[in-house]
């Protein structure tokens, strides 16, 4: 773990703990692209002895803020954590007062590995023997991060519709938890509206959805909101309606809308094989522990599988 920890430790830009949650941002040497990361905290003890750790709360919590990350980068919300000068010694070194649980200088270090590795966003340069973007490696790309990329919500006026389509999945059951309220508030630009406006930023209506922009973009839209959805793990019955109907707002057959729940399902699944790596490798007890996990984001065993599959062969592991 040490000699890979040494290998990305020049990229960290940005680490700081909240709760059991490490959050991260690391930098490509080569094209300055910064892209946010988090993991969950744990011991040291639990973790090097290839014993999974629950596929829990923290670990989900980890999983939804990296959701809130991406969401956040796809309307525009800047980069807005703390640069650190020297983040690898900030993280190390610095003390954690209050609640705070306190990890080992190891375990930070454990947990950023699993950051850096859940980002998906890095290749290795053998020729030059660094890390650098993985934009010039498409094929690592799962078709949601493919599709995030080359249609991405552009206009200002549809990036305010998907803002309110978000906030309307966090409060499907008729209101809005301090938990969901916070999450709007840290990820949504208040631009677009707020959670403790007048009007609550109500859900888009079917003329507004229609008055988006044309393509597929619009899908995006869509698979956005989806990946939000699925990170409370049990989708209901007004969930399922609210999603309907913004599908039919913008014009997205029931197949496409299929796909694009799909992309999103794998996109999240791939999001918690990153977090469960151990020194690049997944151990049996965690994948047997993802299994169990994915039904409640409606995969079956099958696609489990075959997704934690497809993972291993496009980051070459065995």
């Amino acid at each position: 773990m040490t000699d890979f920890f040494d290998s990305i430790q020049p990229l960290i830009v940005h680490a700081e703990q909240q709760g059991s949650t490490l959050q991260c941002a690391f930098r490509c040497p080569a094209t300055g692209e910064t892209v946010e990361a988090s993991a969950h905290l744990q011991k040291r003890e639990t973790a090097m002895a290839g014993v999974a750790q629950s596929v829990g709360t923290g670990m989900l919590h980890s999983l939804k803020y990296s959701v809130g990350l991406m969401i956040r980068s796809a309307l525009g919300y800047g980069f807005m954590g703390r640069l650190l000068g020297d983040a690898s010694d900030t993280l190390l070194n610095q003390g954690y007062g209050g609640s705070q649980p306190r990890f080992s200088e190891e375990e930070r270090k454990d947990a950023l590995v699993r950051a850096f590795q859940a980002s998906n966003f890095f290749i290795w340069d053998g020729r030059q023997g660094g890390w650098i973007s993985a934009s010039a490696a498409r094929q690592l790309y799962t078709d949601f991060e493919q599709q995030l990329s080359a249609y991405p919500v552009e206009a200002l006026y549809d990036r305010s519709i998907l803002a309110r389509m978000l906030m309307a999945v966090a409060r499907a059951d008729g209101r809005l938890a301090e938990q969901e309220r916070a999450f709007v508030v840290q990820f949504v630009d208040p631009q677009f509206g707020s959670p403790d406006s007048p009007d609550g930023a109500p859900p888009p209506s079917p003329v507004e959805l229609e008055e988006t922009a044309e393509g597929p973009a619009r899908e995006t839209m869509l698979m956005l909101a989806w990946s939000l959805a699925l990170t409370d793990e049990h989708l209901d019955a007004s969930e399922t309606a609210l999603l309907g109907g913004f599908a039919d707002g913008l014009g997205i057959d029931a197949h496409r809308r299929g796909e694009l729940m799909h992309w999103a399902q794998i996109y999240l699944l791939e999001r918690v094989i990153g977090q469960c790596l151990i020194d690049g490798k997944l151990s049996r007890q965690y994948e047997e522990q993802i299994v169990r996990w994915a039904p409640q984001i409606g995969l079956n065993a099958y696609q489990t599988e075959r997704a934690i599959v497809q993972y291993k062969k496009r980051h070459h592991l065995v």
